[in-house]
């Protein structure tokens, strides 16, 4: 991850804005749209986005990169005010979902 955290890792540290400098955000506007996830990822070859839904108590893929084997895989998961949250920990995300077990589940991407 990014930004490895444990408390408080909504807020702005100068951590983090010295991690954003590093990054290419050329001809990317913000609030950042669903169609620019491709355009970062071609200007920032370390990481790859994946971008999740939630609709109706279930979780699916909005926008799974192409991108595989980078360094940093970010998961996001949209909000309805055009925001993106971060998902931290995807398998205990999508866990819930698939059962009332507590074990840990891992989930690969489908490479095509």
């Amino acid at each position: 991850m990014l930004n490895p955290v444990k408390d408080h890792p909504e807020r702005i540290t100068k951590r983090l804005e010295k991690q954003a400098e590093t990054l290419n955000f050329d001809g990317i506007s913000f609030p950042m749209k669903l169609n620019d996830t491709k355009k970062f990822e071609q200007q920032n070859p370390q990481i790859s986005v994946n971008v999740l839904e939630y609709e109706v108590k279930k979780i699916f893929p909005l926008c799974i990169s192409e991108m595989v084997e980078r360094e940093h895989d970010v998961n996001l998961l949209p909000l309805e005010d055009k925001h993106f949250v971060l998902i931290n920990d995807l398998s205990k995300l999508l866990s819930h979902q698939m059962s009332n077990h507590k074990e840990k589940r891992f989930f690969l991407p489908e490479v095509v």
